[in-house]
């Protein structure tokens, strides 16, 4: 993981029981028609879940999706060891188109353990990590027309994806944008609070 190594040895010895996995598409309906992939840890009666944000666009012809079922990841890890197992195993049947490719897979099954392995604990992640909970600020890049639907639907599954188990509250988002407001009007029903706004 990419952080800064005071913050990794907070969390780095959470234990992790990894039981299955799954890599599945996620389609953003039209006007965006982008297909990420989703990458499903589960474990202990729960699941941790990661999006590999290239997609579609890095995985053109599925040999990735077709190939994830067999990766070797089950068993019993701390995160620490289980990011470096993750590290030996080839996680590209056919070379990516861009080197960021690598990262952006990668950090889809690493999220989805630190994910996992932070349910597993009970944990959300400001208290693994000896923070204090604070107000989350983004842009939603993916378009602001008042009329956009599919920004309002990748907004609410970002919220439920990667975002909404962060504190084990609610998130609040801020933003001063007027065009972003329109696109967060139905984000409450994701679990993730606007304020701010």
């Amino acid at each position: 993981m990419h952080m800064p190594e005071s913050l990794w040895k907070r969390i780095s010895d959470l234990p992790l029981v990894l039981e299955a996995h799954a890599v599945e598409h996620l389609s953003a309906p039209a006007p965006a028609d982008r297909t990420t992939l989703l990458v499903r840890l589960r474990g202990g009666n729960a699941e941790g879940l990661g999006e590999d944000v290239g997609g579609t666009m890095i995985d053109k012809d599925g040999a990735f999706l077709a190939a994830a079922p067999g990766l070797s990841l089950a068993g019993e890890w701390t995160l620490g060891s289980f990011v470096a197992h993750l590290g030996g195993l080839d996680l590209w049947p056919e070379p990516p188109e861009w080197e960021m490719g690598r990262r952006w897979r990668t950090w889809a099954f690493e999220s989805a353990a630190l994910d996992l392995a932070l349910q597993q604990a009970g944990l959300g992640l400001p208290e693994a990590l000896g923070r204090e909970a604070a107000p989350l600020r983004f842009v939603n890049s993916l378009g602001s027309r008042e009329s956009d639907a599919s920004s309002k639907s990748l907004v609410c599954k970002a919220g439920k994806l990667s975002l909404g188990r962060l504190s084990g509250r609610p998130l609040r988002i801020a933003s001063s944008s007027r065009r972003l407001v329109t696109s967060l009007r139905n984000v409450r029903s994701c679990g993730v609070e606007r304020t701010g706004i």
